[in-house]
């Protein structure tokens, strides 16, 4: 676990990893601890502070997905090292945001 926290503390003082981008990784790290602490859905309170936790990652990342859609489109500089970046952080974060909306979706609200 220490070396997980290194990892970030060093990414966040290098400038690779953004704030933004650390309190989303917190908030869906914390979301998912939720859930995995239901213990196949026995602990109701855990399970629905999970349930929102997931609504508050699917929403922020929608939100975040606005400026970044805005710079991308118009000041990242067309077959630069920067645009295949951007590039391959739209995909990741594209694909996790689904994934997290269709977890949500899907999940048995019984």
């Amino acid at each position: 676990m220490q070396n997980a926290f290194d990892a970030l503390t060093r990414d966040v003082a290098s400038g690779a990893l953004s704030r933004r981008q650390l309190l989303r990784r917190i908030g869906t790290g914390a979301g998912l601890a939720l859930i995995a602490l239901t213990a196949g859905g026995r602990d109701r309170t855990a399970w629905a502070a999970g349930a929102y936790a997931s609504v508050a990652a699917v929403v922020t990342g929608l939100v975040a997905a606005v400026p970044g859609l805005i710079d991308y489109l118009t000041v990242i500089p067309p077959g630069s090292s920067g645009q295949r970046r951007a590039t391959q952080h739209l995909l990741v974060n594209g694909t996790a945001l689904a994934a997290f909306a269709a977890g949500w979706a899907f999940r048995d609200w019984g």
